[in-house]
């Protein structure tokens, strides 16, 4: 008699997802930050002011940190005074207005007999270096502009501002926020914003498949549902952004960057299915011995 084969009566169920569309199937991945930027002060200091907390949704240029500016703003009212005197410029201006009129005096006199070539020449050379005093006084107020948007932008320095919107974050786990009165070197990161709404996923598509993808295609991302929970599988339709021109031979699955909306700034890292159509992905059951 031909014994059958025994089969372990506790057994695991496990939700996997399989191919919906033949032609195209369906690829695992995972949402990942548009942008995960390193931020810090490029000016050493003390901060000031911190005026965010860690996992905050800040927007575009809010002012996240501050350094001590008591130096720097003094400096940069120096400057802002040096760049509003205009009383050097003026007073160039009146004495070439004197020496021209002079130069007149001057012109009228030789004529009448009553001054001499080299009196004229005199009053001649004096209107030119009226004029090279104007031209200098001039230049100086032009320095002392550039100067003084030089002092704003170093002191615009003293201020970390979000380059973008998105999610304030730690620089790892086991870096503590920076604090009030902290000292920070120069051009050290000293924590994260990630970039989240768009949100992208890489996914690694069958080399064959991939071959029709174009940049710019749409792209369905589905979201996972955990095991034993009522949550439905729903897509968000996205647009491929990138195409690898490197295929990995040993898995024969070829690199693709989909970009999907996020306005609801849902956190990354979540597991995702992509699928290049937008027919559902089944789902079914697998039976594992345990």
């Amino acid at each position: 008699m031909r014994m059958r084969p025994l089969v372990s009566p506790i057994v695991t169920l496990a939700l996997i997802a399989v191919a919906a569309a033949p032609s195209w199937g369906q690829v695992d991945g995972y949402t990942k930050p548009k942008m995960d930027i390193p931020l810090g002060f490029v000016t050493p200091g003390q901060i000031a002011a911190v005026n965010v907390q860690a996992f905050q949704y800040v927007s575009k240029d809010t002012v996240l940190m501050s350094l001590d500016k008591t130096v720097r703003e003094a400096v940069v009212q120096l400057y802002r005074v040096r760049s509003e005197n205009d009383v050097p410029e003026r007073a160039a201006k009146e004495r070439l207005k004197l020496s021209q009129i002079e130069l007149k005096r001057v012109e009228q006199a030789v004529k009448d007999g009553v001054a001499n070539q080299l009196e004229l020449q005199r009053a001649q050379v004096q209107v030119e270096v009226d004029k090279l005093a104007v031209e200098q006084a001039t230049r100086q107020a032009m320095e002392a502009a550039a100067e003084l948007a030089r002092e704003e932008a170093l002191l615009r320095q003293y201020d970390v501002k979000a380059p973008m919107a998105g999610i304030v974050q730690k620089l790892t786990s086991k870096v503590p926020f920076p604090g009030v009165g902290q000292v920070v070197e120069q051009q050290t990161p000293l924590f994260r914003l990630l970039v989240i709404d768009p949100l992208i996923v890489d996914a690694d598509v069958p080399t064959k498949r991939s071959e029709a993808l174009q940049i710019g295609g749409d792209a369905w991302v589905w979201n996972v549902p955990q095991e034993g929970s009522d949550e439905e599988m729903t897509a968000t339709k996205g647009k491929i952004v990138a195409k690898s021109s490197l295929a990995d031979a040993g898995s024969r699955t070829l690199p693709v960057t989909i970009e999907i909306p996020n306005p609801d700034k849902q956190a990354a890292g979540k597991q995702v299915i992509v699928t290049f159509t937008p027919d559902k992905p089944r789902i079914r059951s697998t039976v594992r011995a345990r």
